[in-house]
């Protein structure tokens, strides 16, 4: 009589059987059950199509639109490949490439080559920034959980982080203040003219200066230049804020802020009080 050892594994509501000492996935004899007819495995494992490229090499996958990047080692090219029609587009870029990897949340491709990672924005088809990583990066990968780049080179595996640093925004500061009599105005004090003059200026953080916006006793805030003028002001106190916005539209998130009151008193009782 002859005894079969058989072996069935259960995972996912596969079942994978085999006789004891095949090579699971590989071996003699081993076959695959899907127990979920709704779920049945089932693959042609044919070639369905052939793109000819130069010299391919390393390859990466964009799923947001399906396009394949194909590094040519020939023409030190990479080449997009368009999924609904199997056609070679124009080169992305020329560029000597070992290896390339995708970050579909920017779109941005990191590519392997001499002795730096190059990031290409495929959007601009530029490359934006080159990170040093020994001599002859060959392998590299991109986890999308944390957003590393693991690049392989020099008996080394190094690790890069894609995340954006935050930019510096703008730094807003109220230079001066003068009534309508030409008398300088301090933060907090008052005056008996229904008119002021506030000039402003600010630092750029990360991007150049693009422009500023004011408000005046809490109104909304508007697109100003420096100095900001205001007329025929009602007696009491009044509240003027501006900010300053750079190229990229960042805020300065801490508005500078100027009080001042205009007072009903004349200039003698002002200046006693």
């Amino acid at each position: 009589m002859d005894i079969v050892n058989v072996v069935t594994i259960s995972f996912l509501g596969v079942s994978i059987e085999t006789r004891l000492g095949d090579n699971i996935g590989g071996g003699r004899g081993g076959s695959i059950h899907d127990n979920n007819d709704n779920n049945r495995v089932s693959s042609t494992n044919k070639v369905i199509a052939t793109i000819p490229i130069s010299g391919p090499g390393a390859v990466a996958f964009n799923p947001s639109n399906g396009d394949v990047y194909v590094a040519s080692g020939r023409s030190n090219t990479v080449n997009v490949i368009h999924p609904a029609t199997n056609q070679v587009l124009l080169p992305l870029i020329h560029l000597a490439v070992a290896g390339i990897a995708f970050d579909p949340a920017n779109g941005d491709l990191y590519m392997t080559g001499l002795s730096t990672v190059s990031v290409i924005s495929t959007s601009t088809n530029q490359v934006i920034a080159t990170i040093p990583v020994g001599t002859h990066p060959q392998g590299i990968a991109f986890d999308s959980a944390n957003g590393f780049v693991y690049v392989t080179s020099d008996n080394t595996v190094y690790v890069i982080s894609t995340t954006p640093i935050p930019p510096i925004p703008p730094d807003t500061t109220i230079t001066s203040a003068v009534d309508g009599n030409s008398a300088p105005v301090k933060n907090g004090s008052a005056t008996i003219s229904s008119s002021i003059k506030i000039a402003f200026s600010a630092t750029p953080g990360t991007n150049p200066i693009e422009g500023f916006q004011c408000s005046l006793d809490n109104s909304a805030f508007s697109s100003c230049s420096s100095p900001a003028t205001f007329n025929n002001l009602a007696a009491g106190p009044h509240r003027f804020a501006v900010v300053a916005i750079d190229t990229k539209g960042n805020k300065d998130p801490n508005p500078a802020i100027f009080g001042w009151t205009v007072s009903t008193l004349t200039p003698s009782q002002l200046y006693n009080n």
